[in-house]
């Protein structure tokens, strides 16, 4: 089992939410490091010091409103079913 560490991601979200900042100008598709914290349940979390992964960003609804997808940050290998066989790609 995994241990949480809230009390170190509420602290970080805390100095993140009081630094002065503009929002970046991002695009459906980019690919961004985003802290995305310490989350409740199976929902994934960020990793390191800084709660951060890669993100896909999947749709820009306005300029400081977006959907994104969390990434891994290793390359794995997949196998595509063809035939009742897996084959490597």
């Amino acid at each position: 089992m995994f241990l949480k560490q809230f009390a170190e991601w509420t602290s970080l979200k805390n100095k993140l939410h009081k630094k002065s900042h503009v929002a970046p100008y991002v695009s459906e598709g980019d690919i961004w490091w985003a802290s995305i914290g310490e989350n409740v349940g199976s929902e994934i979390d960020g990793k390191n010091s800084l709660f951060s992964r890669p993100v896909i960003i999947y749709k820009k609804l306005s300029h400081h409103f977006l959907l994104y997808q969390p990434q891994q940050k290793t390359r794995r290998e997949v196998g595509m079913l063809n035939s009742n066989k897996v084959e490597k790609t």
